[in-house]
Formats: structure tokens, C-alpha cells, sequence
């Protein structure tokens, strides 16, 4: 496998906190910051779904990675590792950054241990075991974002925990077949499976079998949860140029997952048309800047 087939592998995996709005409505300080740490989740995945490699190498490559991050600084990139440049320069960047919000340096060891579980084979087998997931590859992502944005109510941060896993399951849906197919990798509870009788392997044909559509209204009953969950942010995040980018990110969440009505719409690329992204922007500017909360 060459670099750019790896890339492809997991291009689009790491845990997407969607906007409509392309995040130009929140500070360059919070985009950037956001950016950043997003380039380092990318790493971690990278290393993750990288096939030329053994699971042992995956782990021992994201091990550097994490001592970079605990050991590294401006003064000493990557002390006491072995990694490459590369690396150390993510690893400064993403300490850099949790250092500047007072945010500890777990929420990087909570990704790549959610990087390692992915490395080793992963295969999640129920909706809880998801959630768990989520909570160590999604939320430090939303926890971050909160805080470079200087959100501290704790609702806030409880729903976009919550957006962050819809999101998170959204994607694993749409890119099921990319993820089965390149690695086996099981991202969808296995006892959906079980309980309809049909192998993961079904989803990843042309024309899915009926129970199919089953196992599709599992993860749209728990999107719409999520989501559920996720709606107080129209009220309780102060900022609106951050609230509305939020909202519209939930309107995008729920448009993909409309799309898992019908098992074909897995070989389509999860990302929504641009009149979708279009009603969803306004819908968030209105929510944001027009209605009173």
C-alpha cells in the first residue's frame, strides 16, 4: 500500500464536528486552534488504519506519539522519543494548544487510545460500547472547541458531546462499506447485526438485503437521540456565532442521516449537496441571530 492509498484509507475518518457555516462565524483563534488539534486527531487515525504496517507498529508508532506529546515543548520538541519530525511538530502544536485553555493533556491520550483500540482491530459490539468510543475519539474535539471559545456551561458541553457522537455515527454509517472493506473494522454495534440475522459483510454489498434497512433505523433511532440531546445548544451557548455554527452543524447531522432510509445511499460520499448545506447555514443564522432563546 503506497502513502497516498493509506491516506485514502482514512481520509474523512476523524470524528467530524460538522458546521454549515465552515466555522467562519467563530475567531481565527478558535479555528485555528481547532484546526490544529484536528490535524493531530488525523495523525493518530493515521497511524491507526495504516496497513502496511503490523498492529504491534501501529501501537508502539502511537505510544511515540502520546510520550511526544506529555514530553514535548517549544524548547524540547519530542524529548526522550523516537519520532520523526513530523510528529514532534504535532505533538508540540497539540500540547501548545491544551496548554493555552488549561485543558489537561489526557484529552490527546483519550484519542490515541481510541487510535490504538481502532489499531488493533476494533469491532464495536453495542450501542453503549459506542457511546464509550465516541467519549475518547469524538468529544475532545467538542471539549476543546468549547473552551477556545471560552464556553463554560456545562449543558453546552454536554450537548456537543452529544452532536460530536451523532456526527461520529453519521459518518461510520455513510462510510461503512470504506471502513469494512479496507480493514474489516466494525463501527456499527455487532448486535444490531445479530439481532437481524444478517453479517456485517451485508451492508457492504450493491443491493443490500431488507434486513438491512433494520439494522439502518438501529442508527437512525440513536442519531435522533443524540440529537435530542444536542438541542439545548440553541440556548445555551453565549457566543452566536459559535451557537449558530452548531446549529447548522445538527441540521447537517440530521439531513446525512436521512439518507440511511435507503442501504444504497452507503456508497455515496457523506457530505450533503450544496443546497442542504444552504438551508442549514440559514436555518443556523436564523436560530442564532434572529429568534430570541
Amino acid at each position: 500500500m503506497t502513502a497516498g492509498d493509506r491516506r485514502e484509507a482514512y481520509r474523512g475518518f476523524a470524528p467530524p464536528l460538522d458546521s454549515a457555516l465552515g466555522w467562519c462565524l467563530v475567531s481565527a483563534h478558535v479555528r485555528d486552534g481547532v484546526a490544529a488539534f484536528s490535524a493531530f486527531v488525523e495523525r493518530a487515525f493515521a497511524i491507526a488504519f495504516d496497513q502496511a504496517a503490523s498492529p504491534d507498529e501501529r501501537c508502539r508508532a502511537l505510544s511515540r506519539l502520546d510520550e511526544s506529546i506529555r514530553a514535548g515543548s517549544a524548547d524540547k520538541p519530542g524529548a526522550g522519543t523516537a519520532n520523526a519530525p513530523a510528529d514532534t511538530d504535532w505533538a508540540v502544536a497539540t500540547r501548545r494548544i491544551l496548554d493555552g485553555v488549561g485543558l489537561p493533556l489526557d484529552l490527546a491520550a483519550h484519542v490515541i487510545q481510541a487510535a490504538m483500540k481502532t489499531a488493533l482491530g476494533i469491532r464495536i459490539q453495542n450501542w453503549s460500547e459506542l457511546l464509550l468510543y465516541c467519549r475518547y475519539a469524538a468529544h475532545p474535539k467538542a471539549i476543546l472547541l468549547l473552551a477556545l471559545a471560552g464556553e463554560t456551561d456545562e449543558r453546552a458541553q454536554r450537548a456537543t458531546n452529544a452532536l460530536a457522537s451523532a456526527g461520529f455515527t453519521v459518518h461510520r454509517v455513510l462510510n461503512f462499506r470504506r471502513d469494512f472493506e479496507t480493514s474489516k473494522r466494525l463501527f456499527l454495534p455487532e448486535d444490531w447485526f445479530r439481532q437481524e440475522g444478517i453479517a456485517p459483510e451485508a451492508l457492504t454489498r450493491a443491493d443490500p438485503p431488507p434486513a438491512a434497512r433494520a439494522v439502518l433505523g438501529h442508527a437512525a433511532d440513536g442519531v435522533r437521540r443524540l440529537l435530542a440531546e444536542a438541542r439545548p445548544l440553541a440556548r445555551v451557548i453565549r457566543n452566536r456565532g459559535l451557537r449558530a455554527e452548531l446549529v447548522s452543524g445538527a441540521c447537517l447531522t440530521a439531513h446525512l442521516a436521512s439518507r440511511f432510509r435507503n442501504p444504497r445511499n452507503l456508497a455515496a460520499e457523506a457530505c450533503p449537496g450544496a443546497i442542504a448545506r444552504g438551508r442549514c447555514a440559514a436555518s443556523g443564522v436564523v436560530r442564532a441571530f434572529v429568534i430570541n432563546h
